[in-house]
């Protein structure tokens, strides 16, 4: 997928610059979670871009919230809407920029669209946060795409670095008990599982999506003196990246 224009990228800069100032208009328990995700998450936000491309037609995000993406897609002329486990979160965030993001468990409750009423799905850096019944979820983006509708989802990948952890008995993550915490702290839960591509094929092939493509995104990690080691020798150093992408179709 080509980089998106040049003249596109300094127009979502600026508009990433100026949501920053809209923090006061988040609710004051997620207020520094949300600030610092908008920071922490800026580079990876411009590179979602270049995943979307141009669209027609409308484009479904599930779990919005922190809802920057969100206006970011608005404001580049995308029909967009959303769906949030807890959107009153940022209520005043979506009135003043006239947002759509339903309330919906997406573990366990029926999306409020009628069937094939969207385009594209974007799934980004949300299936790791499930921790009751990701089929439900992945059945309903089905339901809610069109026929040949696609699917765009990312998820954060289990790298050497986080194997060699593993093997190590080390934490390899993030520590479980933190991430059930965020419960509490930001009202959705953390990371609970990291999936495979193997995982990722199987569940998209349960559900009836069939996979276009399925690969590797951001920066490389490799913390440790091992990892790096196994960095420099691996043949193959895409599968070091942060994350992966994977597009499919209805």
């Amino acid at each position: 997928m080509p980089a998106p224009a040049e003249s596109t990228l300094d127009r979502a800069r600026g508009i990433l610059d100026a949501m920053e100032g809209d923090v006061s208009l988040v609710s004051e328990r997620i207020a520094g979670w949300w600030s610092n995700y908008l920071k922490y998450h800026r580079e990876r936000y411009l590179d979602s871009l270049a995943l979307v491309g141009p669209v027609s037609g409308r484009v479904l995000e599930v779990g919005s919230v922190p809802c920057h993406f969100t206006l970011l897609l608005k404001r580049l002329g995308y029909d967009v809407a959303g769906t949030d486990l807890a959107p009153e979160r940022v209520s005043r965030f979506l009135e003043r920029h006239d947002l759509r993001v339903d309330k919906v468990d997406i573990e366990t409750e029926r999306f409020p669209f009628e069937d094939g009423s969207f385009d594209t799905v974007l799934f980004f850096e949300v299936l790791e946060h499930l921790r009751i019944n990701p089929l439900h979820t992945l059945r309903e983006l089905v339901r809610v795409l069109k026929p040949g509708g696609r699917l765009i989802l990312t998820t954060p990948n289990i790298t050497p670095a986080q194997r060699v952890s593993f093997l190590l008995d080390r934490p390899y993550q993030g520590d479980l008990v933190e991430e059930f915490k965020k419960l509490e702290t930001v009202g959705h839960m953390g990371h609970f599982r990291l999936y495979s591509p193997v995982d990722i094929r199987r569940l998209l092939g349960a559900v009836g999506l069939h996979l276009d493509s399925l690969g590797y995104r951001g920066e490389f990690v490799a913390p440790n003196w091992q990892s790096k080691l196994l960095l420099l020798l691996s043949p193959r150093k895409e599968i070091f990246r942060a994350y992966i992408v994977v597009r499919a179709h209805r």
